[in-house]
């Protein structure tokens, strides 16, 4: 009994992470189903069974990327079978994908080599991968691996270079720092500040709004989302500031509060 307890749990759990209303509910309950995975009431599934390529296909399911669909079929044409040829990837991360402005010698153009090496590493069906042919869920994969990055590997080193303009640098941010959940009916917590400036973030949200009391709140403004004390959210910020990295901290403020609490809130 306590096996199939767990069991039910594990379908419970998946519709309690990502459903929030009913069309959420119907949505994750299609990804179920397409992917293969118990989708009924009473279903169940047993955990060992539960590996990685079940939770991709979830994933993916959960997440359509119709703006890549998009990519991939213009590039295919009217390919029956929907593959992408090695020469339409060569085409692809010749005429899309590379910067023109790289050197060529330093980085050559991709060849049909290239292509099918990256076939070969990033298309799930070895069938296709043998006839040097790219799924869409190939064509996925690859743009979200390391052979897909946003920046040059290189690059990365740099991160000591602190002379240039901010603009010139990805800085690790967050949006609403304070949701741990859904940013209309979510909680909030002052403890999310810290584990984002302990987990490297270097820039943070805080949307000030004014209190009941003299102080102003943090709170996602006309949503049902709890407030929390933008005192206490200051305090947690210089305590946690600097413990992970001692690069700048940025603090970007949404200001909602009237002048009255604004200068009651900087005498505190």
């Amino acid at each position: 009994m306590r096996l199939i307890g767990l069991l039910a749990l594990f379908r419970i759990s998946i519709i309690k992470t990502f459903a929030t209303n009913k069309d959420d509910r119907r949505r994750v309950e299609k990804a179920l189903d397409v992917s293969g995975l118990p989708s009924g009431k009473g279903d169940t599934l047993a955990l060992t069974k539960f590996q990685f390529e079940d939770f991709f296909n979830l994933y993916k399911n959960l997440s359509q990327r119709t703006e890549v669909e998009k990519v991939y079929d213009e590039l295919v044409g009217t390919s029956k079978r929907r593959l992408m040829s090695t020469s339409q990837l060569v085409d692809f991360l010749n005429k899309t994908q590379r910067d023109p402005r790289l050197n060529e010698i330093l980085h050559p153009y991709a060849n049909t080599a290239r292509a099918r090496d990256l076939i070969q590493e990033y298309e799930p069906n070895k069938f296709n991968a043998q006839k040097g042919q790219l799924s869409f869920d190939g064509f996925l994969r690859y743009l979200m691996s390391e052979d897909n990055p946003i920046m040059a590997a290189t690059k990365l080193d740099l991160s000591d270079d602190m002379d240039q303009p901010m603009a010139h640098y990805f800085i690790n941010s967050s949006h609403n720092t304070y949701l741990t959940g859904h940013q209309l009916t979510g909680k909030s917590s002052v403890e999310i500040y810290r584990q984002s400036l302990l987990a490297g973030c270097r820039c943070v949200e805080l949307d000030f709004w004014n209190g009941r009391t003299e102080e102003p709140v943090i709170v996602h403004g006309y949503t049902f989302v709890p407030e929390i004390c933008a005192k206490d959210v200051l305090e947690a910020i210089a305590e946690t500031a600097f413990k992970t990295s001692e690069f700048p901290v940025i603090l970007s403020f949404e200001n909602h509060c009237n002048p009255r609490q604004q200068v009651a809130f900087r005498r505190s």
